[in-house]
């Protein structure tokens, strides 16, 4: 019998009670336990936004993604711009966590001293850094990637691609991470043509001198990860002539020149940093309640995470790639992935 047969049979006010305490229990049980809510995410660009060509760009494509994966709307993950100011990234940073958002992104290196003042504050709330690897604080992590294991994919391909069996690298300074890249690029020139020459230069006056210097020393094929000017491709442009023909490995997402024209004549591939696999991994870790606290610079007490080949957050996009180019870079890939190739520090 129905339930609703059984009260049209028998309306006694016993009855009656008994069936409706019946269904209040019966619904009250059969209601599934509420998830716990997300956290809000909030995404703070550098000075000017999307737009910019480099890591903002690359960012708003992480948080497009994010979107995508996790089915969110405008309302779950917040995004605003700094005007460039340290004290507006200070008061963009304490509004934020003060709104209780449960993750914070921070985009670019400059934002390191205002996190720094501000992210103790708020032990609540977890913060995050893309592309600095200097905040030592718990509750702050260091989003980064390996750039060692990109110098190594760009050796091996500027190897293969040269012509006069020479190449360079130009980095931004005279530095120990400027050392390691030297390094590992080194590495994988040998490991793409072992009889490849190899030279360095990092910019003392200006990368004009520098690109000069690779040039007199007949490289054709230049790794160049510097980011600050578009003064590289300008040497080389000059340089360049019915004799002579420099080219380029870009670093993305940092190098924005590398979309102008001057830029695309000279452009054989880029290295890219994918953002975008990055922040959706730390969205979806922040979803599971946990929070990505690898020891990224152990004497500094820096925590957060290096991204790498192995994660699918390093490749290198080449404009041309022949069968012979392909098969080597896949190799690298696989030996580095595996650990049969250990890169210097």
């Amino acid at each position: 019998m129905k339930r609703s047969d059984l009260l049209r049979a028998d309306k006694s006010p016993l009855l009656v009670a008994g069936v409706v305490a019946f269904s209040l229990i019966f619904g009250v049980l059969a209601t599934p336990a509420q998830a716990a809510p997300r956290p809000r995410i909030a995404v703070i660009y550098d000075n000017g936004g999307r737009g910019d060509g480099s890591i903002n760009d690359a960012t708003g494509l992480g948080v497009d993604a994010v979107k995508k994966k996790f089915s969110l709307s405008n309302l779950d993950i917040r995004e605003i711009v700094t005007d460039g100011t340290e004290l507006d990234r200070e008061n963009r940073l304490q509004f934020l966590a003060k709104a209780g958002y449960g993750l914070i992104v921070a985009v670019g290196p400059t934002f390191a001293n205002a996190l720094e003042q501000v992210a103790p504050n708020y032990p609540n709330s977890q913060f995050a850094i893309f592309f600095n690897r200097t905040v030592p604080i718990i509750n702050v992590s260091s989003v980064t990637f390996n750039d060692n294991e990109g110098a190594f994919l760009a050796g091996v391909a500027a190897s293969l691609l040269s012509k006069t069996g020479k190449i360079g690298i130009l980095t931004n300074g005279n530095d120990p991470a400027s050392l390691s890249l030297f390094k590992n690029f080194k590495s994988g020139a040998t490991f793409g043509k072992p009889a490849t020459r190899v030279f360095t230069r990092s910019p003392f006056d200006s990368p004009a001198k520098d690109v000069a210097a690779l040039s007199a020393s007949k490289v054709d094929v230049i790794y160049s990860t510097w980011s600050t000017s578009a003064e590289v491709i300008t040497a080389i442009t000059k340089i360049n002539g019915s004799t002579k023909k420099i080219q380029i490995i870009g670093h993305l997402p940092d190098q924005y020149v590398l979309s102008s024209s001057a830029a695309k004549r000279l452009l054989l591939g880029t290295v890219i940093d994918k953002v975008s696999v990055a922040l959706v991994d730390l969205v979806g870790t922040t979803f599971a309640g946990e929070t990505l606290s690898d020891i990224v610079d152990e004497k500094r007490g820096v925590y957060g995470h290096i991204y790498s080949i192995a994660e699918g957050a390093i490749d290198l996009s080449l404009m041309s790639l022949s069968a012979t180019v392909s098969a080597k870079l896949k190799s690298a890939k696989t030996a580095i992935i595996a650990g049969k190739l250990h890169l210097l520090a």
